[in-house]
């Protein structure tokens, strides 16, 4: 009788033994997974935002080269260097969005104060174009709005070089020699709002 008794508490404690080496095992692989399921997802909200990043990069350093290409424009056709880049209004800064024309494109000087409200629809959001625009991003909201905002802003470049950009107007920049540039784009990730930024000078100088 004792000798079967000592059996059932043996056999009792390897059933015990064993269901706790089997919860052990069950909370390490669940931790092994929920971690390499962790950097999967990290992984991936990555790429997304290098992705994003890359985009916006691309569509500041677009900004930059319309501004270029209006003013090689002027000088293939005989036109004064800065026609179209400039206002005339005496602000310190020139704020655009470019309105994409069939064959060129131009700078709308007076967007939305509020274009720099990422989330909203203001004429700096970017849209990507279908039919014969297909591919191609612009201000038009008749394509597919995008999660980019994006704003030309300008400061004249005086020959003084006394006079900051913070200071420039039109009555003391008569000698205008350059403009620099400033193309920033906008947009949203992860509920989080970001900004990227591309900057260069032009002058007239060929």
């Amino acid at each position: 009788m004792s000798n079967k008794k000592h059996t059932t508490t043996i056999a009792n404690n390897a059933r015990g033994q064993g269901l706790i080496e089997s919860i052990v095992a069950i909370t390490i692989i669940t931790v092994g997974l929920s971690s390499i399921l962790g950097l999967v997802i990290a992984g991936v909200a990555g790429e997304q935002i290098a992705s994003s990043q890359i985009v916006a990069a691309n569509l500041s350093r677009e900004g930059i080269e319309v501004v270029r290409n209006i003013r090689d424009t002027n000088w293939m056709n005989g036109a004064a260097w800065d026609a179209g880049l400039d206002s005339g209004i005496p602000a310190a800064d020139l704020t655009a969005v470019v309105q994409y024309n069939t064959g060129s494109s131009t700078l709308d000087f007076n967007p939305d104060p509020n274009c720099e409200a990422v989330g909203a629809v203001y004429p700096c959001r970017l849209y990507l174009g279908s039919g014969t625009n297909s591919g191609l991003y612009s201000h038009t909201a008749t394509g597919q709005p995008l999660n980019y905002w994006r704003l030309i802003k300008m400061y004249r470049i005086c020959r003084d070089e006394t006079i900051d950009k913070g200071e420039d107007s039109g009555s003391h920049c008569n000698s205008k020699i350059g403009i620099q540039i400033i193309s920033e784009v906008y947009w949203q990730e992860h509920g989080r709002s970001h900004t990227i930024a591309a900057e260069d000078r032009i002058y007239n100088w060929r």
